[in-house]
């Protein structure tokens, strides 16, 4: 049940902010060892699932210029969204 109502709105799906966090931990935890991490996102949405990786791994790396986000999405007003969101966040997303 958990899966076919949680976020769900006009066929669009938004990862709860926990699982976010615990999936954010599980990848930093096996990048931590790189001295470059290029993070992408297929299906980006907001962006707060990318963004939540990014500090997750930047507590492992030294330089947070070695850090790149790279970030798709179908719906333009939705990749808007994501855009002015990650720049509020100090996040530098490549289209």
């Amino acid at each position: 049940m958990f899966a076919a109502n949680a976020g769900k709105k006009a066929g669009e799906f938004y990862t709860p902010h926990e699982v976010s966090l615990l999936m954010s931990e599980i990848v930093a935890d096996h990048l931590k060892d790189r001295t470059e991490i290029k993070i992408y996102d297929p299906t980006s949405g907001s962006g707060s699932l990318l963004i939540n990786i990014g500090k997750s791994v930047s507590k492992f790396i030294e330089n947070k210029n070695n850090i790149k986000y790279y970030a798709q999405e179908l719906k333009q007003n939705t990749y808007n969204l994501n855009g002015i969101y990650t720049h509020c966040c100090n996040f530098d997303c490549s289209k």
